[in-house]
């Protein structure tokens, strides 16, 4: 697995392996430090010299077959960060949601056991916060306070779908949700409040898992795609189209990622 990064201006593709499976990846408020969380845990990254430094790995012990999969900085730079089984069958509700704040890590039990944390985000008056757990193929919504990160019950559900899942999401400057649908082959855009798909943007490729805005104004949304879900299928994908990231125009601007700060100062 590896971390790519692609600068436009100048054009630069760089890339680090890192050696094990990847769930996230998000920017810091050093330039030069990555954080990222997968199979070992949660960790740093510096992509001077590709140093990485381990931060937390909190269900080690008890599950082993655990890695970090969706994560996200939220705006007042806090990481929020979910688990699951990485092997199939997957073990149902050992996973987790948990904040990265002070120097510490808490697990977030408003929203309890889950089985596969995924897409994650934030209403633009950051008073809702949006969680995944895909086997559900619902979007949960719940009281959220800025100012120190807690997360409160109880969820409604902002949106549930009997077509394809749920994967990675983001909210745009309007309020809704933008939402990678694996296995249907688009990414849709819920308003939250009524659940209802308002637009659709189709993908040539089934598996569409993640998506986030970006561009000089925000109106870029990037959308990733997989070969498959394990081992046996990327190595048997034939999808000439699967595994790359698309870039599609959108009228409706999206807002800007927080970094992680690193230096307490959401605290």
């Amino acid at each position: 697995m590896a971390i790519c990064s692609y600068e436009d201006q100048p054009k630069k593709l760089s890339r680090w392996q890192i050696g094990e499976q990847l769930g996230f990846v998000a920017v810091t408020d050093d330039l030069n430090v990555l954080i990222f969380g997968g199979a070992g845990g949660l960790s740093l990254f510096r992509k001077a010299d590709g140093h990485i430094t381990r931060l937390y790995h909190p269900e080690q012990r008890v599950h082993p077959n655990n890695r970090f999969n969706d994560g996200k900085i939220d705006p007042a730079g806090r990481l929020f960060a979910g688990t699951m089984d990485m092997y199939k069958p997957r073990k149902e509700g050992v996973g987790a949601l948990y904040c990265m704040q002070c120097n510490t890590l808490k697990k977030v039990e408003a929203v309890g056991p889950v089985t596969v944390a995924n897409g994650l985000g934030w209403s633009p008056d950051n008073l809702t916060f949006y969680h995944t757990d895909s086997p559900t193929r619902a979007i949960r919504a719940f009281s959220f306070d800025i100012r120190t990160g807690a997360v409160h019950g109880p969820a409604k559900t902002a949106f549930s779908t009997a077509e394809g899942v749920p994967d990675g999401m983001c909210v745009d400057s309007e309020g809704f949700l933008w939402v990678a649908n694996l296995r249907a082959a688009q990414v849709l855009r819920v308003n939250p409040t009524t659940g209802h798909i308002v637009a659709r943007v189709r993908l040539p490729v089934p598996l569409v898992t993640s998506v986030c805005f970006g561009g000089p104004y925000f109106r870029t949304l990037f959308i990733t795609t997989a070969m498959g879900t394990t081992d046996v299928d990327i190595a048997e994908c034939t999808d000439a189209n699967a595994g790359y990231v698309y870039a599609v125009e959108v009228d409706i601007p999206g807002m800007p990622m927080s970094p992680l700060k690193l230096d307490g100062r959401s605290c």
